[in-house]
């Protein structure tokens, strides 16, 4: 199935029969809540066109330059991916939009998850700020993209080279660089990411 029109096509929950695929050559697919097990086939978003929704498809996501996902979380994280599929790859410039509820708490909110593998994850980004979070990030852990929504921005420390000198790790703040340290000096090294540290006693690598 091609979209070629502007406007939105709703896919709903009596639609999980479908076994082709669906290429999106303009506008706005919605997913509402279906699951298409069905199929092995793709969902293709072409250049400047949208994903909305949460559900279950049988094949690969493939998002072309500029396309976008919106997802609508809950007040709390869910237990699973708002959406599932068989892989994911994302080309250029993609976006998420999140949807939340005034009463959405703090967390860690999973969105989407795949069986296979996620692929150009570092060309995805949140597309503005989350309203009532003052820090959110998208990370990708276990083939699943998350959305942790904060209300206040974490302390990002630096990692020291030796007692003398300290080297920021974060650049830019969510992403980390892997560059060498030498610890032959016995010095200890503090790794920090947004919310996990480890810490290296003096030796080897880290």
């Amino acid at each position: 199935m091609t979209k070629s029109g502007g406007g939105s096509l709703t896919l709903g929950t009596n639609a999980g029969g479908f076994t082709g695929g669906i290429t999106v050559n303009r506008g706005t697919l919605r997913l509402a809540g279906a699951t298409f097990t069905n199929t092995t086939n793709a969902i293709v978003l072409t250049n400047d066109t949208t994903l909305v929704g949460s559900g279950q498809w049988g094949g690969a996501l493939q998002a072309g330059s500029n396309s976008a996902l919106t997802f609508e979380v809950g007040a709390v994280p869910a237990g699973t991916a708002l959406l599932r599929a068989a892989s994911a790859t994302f080309s250029g410039s993609n976006t998420v939009t999140l949807t939340v509820p005034t009463n959405a708490v703090p967390g860690t909110y999973p969105l989407l998850s795949v069986t296979g593998s996620i692929s150009g994850f570092s060309n995805v980004s949140l597309a503005s700020s989350v309203t009532n979070f003052a820090w959110s990030q998208l990370i990708l852990s276990n083939n699943t993209i998350f959305a942790i929504l904060a209300t206040n921005a974490p302390t990002l420390p630096t990692a020291w080279h030796n007692p003398a000198a300290t080297e920021n790790l974060l650049s830019p703040p969510g992403s980390m660089r892997s560059p060498a340290y030498d610890l032959t000096g016995g010095t200890n090294l503090t790794i920090y990411t947004a919310f996990r540290r480890l810490n290296n006693p003096g030796y080897g690598t880290a």
